[in-house]
């Protein structure tokens, strides 16, 4: 399956469409919630969605290693590739890893 496929079907289709296209170029979005609630899974996902169309992403962290948010990426990435039978996954998780900077 191609990475296209993937980002036609993410939910963040949906949220693009809220925001009439999204953030835009330039714009900041902020996720606020309490502890626990999921906002690392939600920008994991926001992130993933960016770098499987080619976008260059930085994701600081200011709780947690940077380690464990390497870790989360290689582990829903996996996944995703898995349940999407995605094509090449060696160089796709290698573009990945290039394109993106945790700090």
């Amino acid at each position: 399956m191609r990475r296209q496929f993937l980002n036609a079907r993410s939910p963040l289709r949906l949220l693009e469409k809220g925001l009439h296209g999204g953030l835009g170029r330039g714009n900041l979005g902020l996720v606020l919630a309490g502890h626990g609630v999921g906002k690392t899974p939600f920008l994991v996902g926001v992130a993933l969605d960016d770098l499987l169309r080619g976008e260059r992403v930085l994701h600081v962290t200011l709780d947690q290693t940077v380690g464990h948010l390497r870790a989360y990426y290689d582990t829903v990435f996996d996944e995703l590739a898995a349940h999407a039978h995605l094509d090449d996954t060696a160089r796709v998780h290698a573009d990945v890893d290039r394109l993106r900077s945790i700090r």
